[in-house]
């Protein structure tokens, strides 16, 4: 089971991804770094990947954060198009299973929208508005 907590930026206290042991009650920091202007993260069983919520538009634009488990790092992906335009990171970021997609609910471009992303080809697409 993993945990993401705390924000890329203005926060105080714990942040970044951890594991958690029910069998020992315990967590364990898999990294407590997060990429600038990520405020929600989703994990990716398929790819074992973690997806960070794309930051403003004025922030960093077209680039999606993704943490590999098995590379240990959060890696930079450039992802054109991508649902930044009025990302305010209050929505969540899910993993959908059936799917094999990360899937964005929120105020982009000034109106509702759901994306998903493909976390094997760093593609976003729009599916709903």
């Amino acid at each position: 089971m993993f945990i993401g907590g705390g924000r890329a930026t203005n926060f105080a206290g714990s942040r970044g991804i951890y594991s958690f042991d029910p069998a020992t009650y315990a967590f364990k920091a898999i990294t407590t770094e997060l990429p600038r202007g990520a405020n929600s993260i989703a994990y990716d069983a398929k790819t074992e990947t973690f997806v960070a919520s794309p930051s403003s538009k004025s922030d960093i634009p077209n680039i999606t954060w993704v943490y590999s488990l098995k590379v240990g790092k959060w890696e930079k992906k450039a992802t054109n198009p991508c649902p930044q335009d009025t990302w305010s990171g209050g929505f969540p970021l899910v993993y959908h299973e059936a799917m094999s997609r990360v899937i964005a609910i929120g105020n982009f471009e000034k109106t509702m929208c759901v994306w998903s992303f493909d976390s094997v080809n760093f593609k976003w697409e729009k599916l709903a508005t």
